[in-house]
């Protein structure tokens, strides 16, 4: 588990609500204070789809959320406070996993995720991760902090550990 500072709030709002940058994670909740409170369970509901759509996610994709979310954060005035919580995809899972010789790290449900928290102007994210064997845990969480910092500067996002 670790804790980042994003240096760029502005740029990386932008790049969270108005670019592609995060549409491959899923979305575990969203919540929003502005003049309301807004918040989103990211769990699908398997029920509003046809039958031929793809429901495999247990969560929905961020980019299926973004544009509502969007919404909800645009106008003049900044939010009070905006909490997330991300999940790393299924195939994006099994990769990291498999870089330690874990297979269907997916099926057991291997999660790694990071928390968006934005608060009184600043911007901080911090990563988690949630396995079935605690020994193999910090490996994992290595490699997933490595990822999500490699993640943030291939997209020129500004982030130093707290």
């Amino acid at each position: 588990m670790v804790a980042f500072k994003i240096i760029g709030v502005k740029d990386f709002m932008y790049k969270l609500l108005m670019e592609e940058v995060f549409d491959s994670f899923l979305l575990v909740s969203f919540e929003i204070v502005n003049y309301a409170k807004f918040t989103i369970d990211g769990v699908r509901n398997k029920e509003w789809y046809d039958e031929m759509e793809d429901t495999d996610s247990k969560y929905v994709s961020w980019k299926e959320v973004r544009n509502a979310a969007a919404l909800l954060i645009k106008g003049k005035k900044i939010p009070i406070a905006i909490k997330a919580v991300f999940r790393l995809s299924k195939s994006g899972t099994e990769k990291i996993a498999g870089e330690l010789g874990v297979q269907d790290a997916a099926e057991k449900d291997y999660g790694m995720y990071f928390n968006l928290k934005f608060e009184k102007g600043e911007l901080s994210i911090i990563t988690g991760v949630s396995v079935a064997d605690f020994l193999l845990a910090k490996e994992i969480g290595n490699l997933w902090d490595e990822y999500l910092l490699k993640f943030l500067k291939h997209h020129q996002i500004a982030a130093e550990r707290l």
